[in-house]
């Protein structure tokens, strides 16, 4: 069962954009830096290999979908 949960969001220079916790319980503060810190990693090779995908559809030609249209 969850008792806290934390969401970031980051852009591609991997700046801390949004944070928001949720749940009843608090986070250790060395728990919410890891957290950070992964967050920070993770989001911006998530923005690169997709910024690669999008790259790869326009050179190909493919339309814009959704709110890239």
């Amino acid at each position: 069962c969850m008792k806290s949960r934390v969401t970031f969001g980051v852009n591609k220079k991997g700046n801390i954009c949004t944070i928001q916790k949720g749940g009843r319980e608090g986070l250790n503060p060395v728990t919410m830096l890891s957290l950070l810190e992964s967050a920070k990693k993770i989001g911006q090779e998530l923005i690169t290999k997709l910024d690669a995908i999008l790259l790869a559809e326009r050179k190909a030609g493919k339309p814009k979908l959704g709110y890239m249209a």
